[in-house]
């Protein structure tokens, strides 16, 4: 915060100390920048904990275990059981940002597993995922309330027919990710309630990836008379792991960072 005066020099001496309050200037609104960073990163991990793992999906995932036990003995009660630890295991590791594709397509099946289980037959998921792509990294629970909110609002006057498209290609240096479902659409939803379908959990993704990624970035939410239509794009990093024949080390393609 140590500033040159300028009031008692010229020439170059005076360019000299401008130079240098102007750097000492940028430099303190950097420290500013980064603190506001940090403290909405951590209220992005608490804002995930009570979003996306919300007590109404707790209890309703476990309503769901009691009856099938009374009903009837079988796998279905240790596949509930797996899906919904495994999701709350990625919930509560809140230190973690980013994990592999292949990691977070698994925590999208077991949320589709009991929502399947409590929705019978309402709704399918289609995966176009390309090849070798296992290994790139995504912000850990990107996908998982896409999916959730075409479940919660675009299917919510359907009793069967649903369908949701998740389709992820590599475009060079760039991941395309885009989640899109058939549900009631812009008009009928607004007609049918007073919320709009864009919700905290959306919020949520959005804001994070301006955190991790900046203006390389970009999110687009878009509805139409035919369902919901979302596009996630941000530059593709890879961390192969030694066993997987990689050097461990996380690197932007083509990039060389």
């Amino acid at each position: 915060k140590v500033k040159l005066p300028q009031d008692r020099h010229k020439g170059e001496i005076l360019a000299l100390n401008q130079s240098f309050n102007r750097m000492v200037g940028d430099m303190d609104k950097l420290i500013h920048q980064l603190k506001h960073e940090e403290r909405q990163k951590e209220a992005i991990h608490f804002q995930m904990l009570l979003n996306q793992m919300n007590p109404h999906f707790l209890l309703n995932t476990l309503n769901t275990i009691k009856w099938i036990a009374v009903d009837q003995q079988s796998t279905q009660i240790y596949e509930i059981s797996l899906s919904l630890g495994k999701l709350l295991e990625a919930c509560l590791n809140s230190e973690v940002e980013l994990v592999y594709l292949k990691d977070e397509i698994e925590l999208v099946k077991a949320y589709v597993l009991i929502q399947k289980y409590r929705h019978s037959d309402l709704f399918d998921v289609k995966y176009d995922i390309d090849k070798g792509a296992d290994y790139v990294l995504v912000p850990k629970l990107c996908l998982q309330p896409l999916v959730e909110n075409a479940i919660q609002h675009g299917f919510s006057h359907m009793e069967h027919g649903g369908m949701i498209h998740i389709r992820i290609s590599a475009d060079g240096q760039t991941l395309n990710i885009e989640v899109e479902d058939n549900g009631i659409g812009a008009a009928v939803a607004e007609t049918a309630s007073n919320r709009k379908r864009k919700g905290i959990g959306i919020a949520n993704i959005r804001t994070r990836l301006q955190l991790l990624f900046k203006q390389e970035a970009r999110f687009e939410w878009s509805q139409s008379f035919n369902g919901t239509l979302v596009k996630m794009t941000f530059p593709m990093l890879v961390s192969v792991p030694y066993t997987e024949g990689g050097d461990s080390h996380v690197e932007a393609v083509d990039r060389g960072r």
